[in-house]
């Protein structure tokens, strides 16, 4: 079965069970069964998890890529602006003994 966390709203896959309560392994909040975005075999809701979060993720990147005021790059699974990602660059340098990095 394919689930929704109402907290951090990624996307799992979760075996079918007689409790209707279920725990989010991102976030961890515990929280009760509203609505399955898909069922069937393990291997199909895997899948059917990459393609929901991979669509969200490109949702959420074109919403903040049409602010034009802020610069906004994915890392990872975090989004960081212009600023923040120079002040990661400047220490990431120093910790790697790196010119452009305070030392």
């Amino acid at each position: 079965r394919v689930l929704r966390c109402c907290s951090c709203h990624i996307f799992q896959a979760h075996q079918v069970k007689k409790s209707l309560k279920w725990t989010c392994k991102a976030c961890g909040e515990k929280q009760s069964f509203v609505r399955a975005y898909g069922e069937g075999s393990g291997a199909d809701c895997r899948r059917h998890v990459q393609k929901l979060n991979l669509l969200q993720g490109q949702v959420s990147e074109l919403s903040l890529r049409r602010n034009p005021e802020v610069d906004y790059f994915y890392r990872g699974r975090h989004f960081y602006s212009d600023g923040q990602i120079s002040t990661l660059k400047g220490f990431m340098a120093a910790k790697k003994g790196l010119p452009g990095g305070a030392q």
